[in-house]
């Protein structure tokens, strides 16, 4: 469900998104249930979200909950976010800050791409046995009858 968090964000440190909230823009936000730290790292991913952010709807870009606190967005204003969605620990939140039109269009985006991701199941190494060598055996000498 998207949300329109601009209040959560009006006294934002952060000079971009505060900068962007002056000039009337809004921000809204979107919860990805079960996928905490994913855009953080899968770079693919990431990358395909802001360039349909950027090249379809107009918007600069995105940001989630999984890179908070940063960008001047500190730690209470991640909390509120989180507790505006009603967020598990498993949970993110990706939200644009832009014109209302562009970021309506980018968080459908987000919203559209990110229903069909999954995380990554942790990968298991096998384990491997290693096979212990055992010395070569020794050759009886045989001594010569003389």
């Amino acid at each position: 469900m998207v949300k329109d968090i601009t209040n959560l964000l009006k006294k934002t440190e952060s000079n971009l998104i505060g900068n962007l909230i002056a000039k009337g823009s809004v921000v809204l936000g979107v919860k990805i249930a079960g996928l905490t730290g994913l855009l953080v790292k899968d770079v693919k991913l990431s990358n395909t979200l802001q360039s349909a952010v950027s090249k379809k709807a107009g918007a600069g870009g995105f940001i989630s909950t999984d890179e908070l606190p940063h960008y001047g967005i500190g730690a209470e204003e991640k909390k509120s976010i989180e507790k505006e969605f009603s967020c598990s620990k498993k949970d993110v939140v990706v939200f644009v800050a832009a014109e209302k039109s562009k970021a309506e269009k980018a968080v459908e985006l987000i919203s559209e791409i990110m229903k069909n991701q999954k995380m990554p199941k942790k990968t298991v190494k096998p384990k491997i046995k290693k096979s212990v060598k055992k010395p070569p055996k020794k050759k009886k000498k045989i001594k010569k009858k003389k």
